[in-house]
C-alpha cells in the first residue's frame, strides 16, 4: 500500500511538472514578447532609434512569431527606413491573416503611395472602406489616389457619391475642391481652357465661394473673351468679399466692352472713396477718355466733347485732354468754345508759346482780321525768336496794312549812236477786297521822240481753287500801245507747285494775240518759274522764254532778290510792247537781276537792272539798260 501510494504521488509530480515547464513558459514568453514590444515602440516614438526598434521587433517575432503587431511595428519601422519592399511584404502576411487590421490596411496603401502603385495602393482603399465605409480621411486618401492616377471621370463619380452620403460635409468638400483644383490647374497652364473652365466650374458646384476658382474663372473669361462672363464671376467675388480690387478691375472690364456709363459710376464711387489713390484716378480718367473716343468713331461729336468736359473738369491741368478737346472743337468749327478752352486753362500749359500760337491760329480763323493782328502784335513782342509767331504776325500786317501808294521810275539806255534814253514814269494805289485786290496805275513815258500816258486798271481775285490776274490799259500816246489786255489762272497744286494759263492782247496798229504758260514751284523761301508766251503773227508763231527765280529774305513777300533769264519778247514788257510788231520776230535775250526789301515796316524800296540784247534790224543788235528803282508805301 505504501509502495502504491508513493506510485501515485510520484506520477502527481511528474505531471504537475510537464505542466508547469508547458504553460509556464508560455506565459513567460508572452512577458517577454510584451516587455520587447514595449521597448520596441519606445524605442521608435520616444527614442527614434529605428534601427534598435527593428532589431527588438525582429527578437520578439523569433520569440512569438504570430505576434501580429510586432510585424506591423516592424512593417511600419521598414517604411521609416526607406525599405518600402521589405515593409510590405510584412503587411501582406499580417492582412492574409487579418484581412480587416486596421492600421496594416493604412500602412499598406501609404506603402504602395510611395512606390507610385496608385492600382494597388486603390485597392487597398477600397478594401479598407469595405471593412470601414464611414473612415471620412481613407475616403479623401482614396480619392487622392484616383486623381494621382487621372481617371477624372471616376473621380467625379466618387466625389458626387460622397456628397451624396455627406451633404453637409464642409471639411470633405473642401478636400475635395481642392483635388479639382489641381485638376484645373494643370489644364490652365496646358493652355486647354475648355477643360480648365469646366473644372474651375466644378469646384465652385463644391464650393461656391472658392476664391481661386472666382479669381481664375474671371482672369480665364477675360483670356478667351467672355467679358459678360466675367462680369459674372467678378460680382461673385464683390459679393463675397474675395478681392479688394475687383471693383477697379470690374470698371476697366466694363469699359472694355464700351458699357461706360457703369465704368463711370463704378469708377466715381472709387474716386470718393480713395480721393487720393493714383490708380483710381487714371482710371476715371481713362474711362471717360475711351468713351469720348468711342462716340467719336460713332460719329457722336456732342456727347464725346461732354465726356472730355467731364474730364477736364475732375482733372483741370491735364492739357492733353485739353488738346483733344480743342482739336475736336476745331473739328466742329466751334472757334470760340476752343478758345475759350485754352484761356481757362492757360496757367496750366508749360510751353506758352506753343498754346498761345494755337490761340492764334485759331484766332485767324474765326476774329477779325484787326483783333487777330493785335492779339499777334502782343505775342510777337512777347516772344520775338518764335518763327511761328513771327510768321503769321507779319502775314497779319500784310493783310491788315494792304493798301498801298507807290511810285517807279525807269530809264532805258542804248549803246546805239544817236538813240536818246527813255524814261517812265509810273504811280499806282492799291486796294485789299474780299475778293481779292484792285489797282489804279498812270503811267507816263518820255521818249525821244514822244510823250504821253497809260491809263491801267489791274486785279487779282481770290477762287475756291486759285486765283486770276485781269489787266486792262488804255492810252492815245504813241509811246504805249493803245489798248492793252491780259488774263491768266493760277492754279495751286500739291507739293508747293503753281500752274499758270492765260492770253495777252495788244493793239498798236494792228490786234495782236498771245498765249501764256508757267510752271512755279517753291523750295522753302526759293521760287522757280518757268514762263513762255506763244504769239501767231503772219503765218509764223513767234516763242518767248521767261527762268524767274526769286529768294525770299525773310518771312514778308516783298523782301526779296531776284534773277531773271529771258529769251524772246514778252508782251507783258510795259517798257517795250508799244514797239511789239517791229520786236516780235527780232530776237532778244535778257538778264535782269533785283533787290527790293521793307523797312520799318510800312515802306518798300527795290532797284533792278535789266540787260537787253536787242535786235532791232535783220543782223543788227544793241545793247539796252534798264535801270529802275520803285518805292511802296502800306497803310
Amino acid at each position: 500500500m505504501i509502495r502504491n501510494k508513493f506510485k501515485i504521488n510520484q506520477l502527481n509530480i511528474i505531471v504537475l511538472f510537464i505542466l508547469f515547464f508547458t504553460f509556464g513558459s508560455k506565459v513567460v514568453m508572452a512577458q517577454n514578447s510584451d516587455e520587447l514590444l514595449k521597448a520596441a515602440l519606445k524605442e521608435t516614438n520616444v527614442n527614434h532609434n529605428y534601427n534598435a526598434a527593428i532589431k527588438l521587433s525582429k527578437q520578439g517575432l523569433a520569440i512569438s512569431p504570430n505576434y501580429t503587431d510586432f510585424r506591423v511595428l516592424l512593417a511600419r519601422l521598414y517604411m521609416l527606413t526607406d525599405k518600402n519592399n521589405e515593409a510590405i511584404k510584412e503587411l501582406e502576411i499580417v492582412l492574409k491573416k487579418k484581412p480587416k487590421y486596421i492600421d496594416a490596411l493604412g500602412y499598406m496603401i501609404n506603402a504602395q503611395l510611395i512606390n507610385k502603385n496608385y492600382t494597388n495602393a486603390l485597392t487597398y482603399a477600397n478594401q479598407y472602406l469595405g471593412y470601414y465605409p464611414d473612415d471620412k480621411k481613407i475616403l479623401i486618401k482614396k480619392l487622392s489616389i484616383i486623381y494621382l492616377k487621372k481617371d477624372y471621370t471616376l473621380g467625379e463619380r466618387e466625389i458626387n457619391a460622397a456628397l451624396t452620403k455627406y451633404p453637409n460635409d464642409d471639411e470633405l468638400k473642401a478636400s475635395f475642391a481642392y483635388l479639382i483644383l489641381g485638376v484645373a490647374s494643370n489644364y490652365y497652364k496646358n493652355g486647354d481652357w475648355v477643360k480648365a473652365e469646366k473644372e474651375y466650374k466644378s469646384v465652385l458646384a463644391i464650393d461656391q465661394k472658392n476664391a481661386i476658382a472666382l479669381q481664375t474663372l474671371f482672369n480665364l473669361s477675360l483670356k478667351i473673351n467672355k467679358p459678360e462672363a466675367a462680369l459674372h464671376y467678378a460680382e461673385l467675388i464683390k459679393k463675397y468679399k474675395l478681392d479688394p480690387d475687383i471693383d477697379l478691375k470690374r470698371a476697366n472690364l466694363l469699359k472694355t466692352i464700351n458699357r461706360f456709363d457703369e465704368a463711370e459710376e463704378i469708377a466715381r464711387n472709387l474716386k470718393n472713396q480713395k480721393p487720393n489713390e493714383p490708380e483710381v484716378a487714371a482710371l476715371y480718367k481713362n474711362i471717360l477718355f475711351a468713351q469720348a473716343k468711342y462716340l467719336l468713331e460713332n460719329a457722336d461729336t456732342i456727347n464725346a466733347m461732354g465726356s472730355y468736359r467731364k474730364v477736364i473738369q475732375a482733372y483741370p491741368a491735364d492739357t492733353l485732354i485739353r488738346n483733344q478737346l480743342i482739336n475736336l472743337q476745331l473739328l466742329q468749327k466751334s472757334y470760340n468754345d476752343a478758345i475759350m478752352t485754352i484761356d481757362t486753362a492757360l496757367v496750366y500749359y508749360h510751353n506758352q508759346q506753343a498754346i498761345q500760337l494755337k490761340k492764334l491760329s485759331i484766332m485767324q480763323m474765326s476774329a477779325t482780321e484787326t483783333d487777330t493782328y493785335n492779339f499777334a502784335k502782343v505775342l510777337n513782342n512777347s516772344y520775338p525768336e518764335n518763327e511761328g509767331i513771327s510768321s503769321i504776325y507779319n502775314d497779319l500786317w500784310e493783310k491788315t496794312h494792304q493798301n498801298r501808294v507807290g511810285m517807279s521810275y525807269a530809264n532805258t539806255s542804248f549803246n546805239q549812236t544817236g538813240r536818246e534814253p527813255w524814261n517812265v514814269y509810273s504811280f499806282f494805289y492799291t486796294s485789299h477786297q474780299k475778293f481779292g485786290s484792285l489797282t489804279g496805275r498812270l503811267n507816263y513815258a518820255d521818249r525821244f521822240y514822244a510823250k504821253g500816258y497809260q491809263f491801267e486798271l489791274e486785279a487779282y481775285t481770290v477762287h475756291t481753287k486759285g486765283y486770276s490776274y485781269i489787266d486792262f490799259a488804255y492810252s492815245n500816246a504813241l509811246v504805249f500801245p493803245k489798248f492793252k489786255a491780259a488774263y491768266s489762272y493760277f492754279l495751286p497744286l500739291k507739293h508747293n507747285d503753281e500752274i499758270e494759263i492765260g492770253s495777252r492782247y495788244t493793239n498798236n496798229s494792228s490786234d495782236i494775240f498771245s498765249f501764256a504758260a508757267a510752271y512755279g514751284k517753291f523750295f522753302n523761301r526759293y521760287y522757280l518759274n518757268l514762263k513762255t508766251y506763244l504769239t501767231p503773227i503772219h503765218g509764223k508763231v513767234a516763242n518767248a522764254y521767261l527762268l524767274n527765280q526769286r529768294y525770299y529774305l525773310t518771312g514778308l513777300r516783298e523782301d526779296y532778290v531776284t534773277f531773271i533769264a529771258g529769251y524772246g519778247f514778252s508782251p507783258d514788257n510795259r517798257a517795250v510792247n508799244f514797239e511789239i510788231n517791229d520786236r516780235l520776230n527780232l530776237q532778244s535775250i535778257s538778264f535782269t537781276a533785283g533787290y527790293q526789301q521793307a523797312f520799318f515796316q510800312r515802306h518798300i524800296g527795290g532797284i533792278f537792272a535789266t540787260l537787253n540784247n536787242q535786235e532791232y534790224a535783220p543782223g543788227k543788235k544793241r545793247n539796252e539798260l534798264e535801270i529802275s528803282l520803285s518805292y511802296q508805301y502800306k497803310f
